[in-house]
């Protein structure tokens, strides 16, 4: 099923949860280029971009045919 919006951006957190992932594995996951990077909004707040996290979803999805 999918989960994840239609379109726009995710907090971190919300990120985390649809995941089932915690803190540590997102920010290394990022570090590491396995997840895309967020884009920094004002205020140091972070978001990701949703048609980002679905093409990367795409790819590992590919890659494992």
């Amino acid at each position: 099923m999918d989960t994840l919006p239609k379109s726009g951006y995710m907090r971190p957190a919300q990120v985390m949860a649809h995941f089932q992932i915690c803190s540590s594995t997102l920010w290394n996951w990022v570090k590491k280029g396995k997840l895309p990077k967020p884009v920094k909004l004002s205020g140091g707040a972070s978001r990701f971009d949703v048609a980002e996290l679905r093409a990367w979803l795409a790819k590992r999805k590919e890659g494992n045919k």
